[in-house]
């Protein structure tokens, strides 16, 4: 099993629910292509996110929180701090992500007749967990930590 690294994992979970959510807004036009382009954009993001990850040892592991400082006399530091790393993880996904070498990794991937996104099934869990709680009139007990 390949190890999933937290920052490149929180990256993928809100990348997937900005796309829900988004869906909600954007998709009320019956255009299958502008659907099928969407799809394709968030799979392709989601691979490029696994592709910093696999490059980045900082952005694949939790000690991004020791590498970007803050002033530890700051009021809120701990909102600050979440902030701050937020902030970066999104500068790095805009300032990293390569699109074409997403495309490459799908292609490769696809020639081997391998999937491509086998790394991000565990996204599917999210769905489900969702379908569950609207299936139970949002009602259903949440289990986590």
């Amino acid at each position: 099993m390949v190890e999933l690294g937290t920052w490149e994992g929180f990256a993928h979970v809100a990348l997937h629910c900005w796309n829900q959510s988004s869906k909600s807004i954007h998709y009320t036009s019956v255009d299958p292509l502008s659907e099928i382009l969407s799809v394709m954009s968030v799979n392709l993001l989601h691979i490029a996110i696994r592709l910093i990850g696999d490059s980045d040892p900082t952005f694949r592991k939790a000690c991004l929180v020791a590498a970007i400082t803050l002033p530890s006399d700051s009021k809120c530091w701990l909102g600050l701090n979440q902030r701050t790393i937020f902030i970066y993880i999104i500068d790095k996904i805009c300032s990293e992500s390569g699109f074409l070498e997403a495309l490459r990794v799908v292609e490769v991937a696809i020639q081997k007749n391998e999937d491509p996104f086998q790394r991000l099934r565990w996204l599917q869990l999210l769905n489900w967990e969702a379908e569950m709680i609207e299936e139970h009139g949002g009602d259903f007990p949440s289990v986590g930590f």
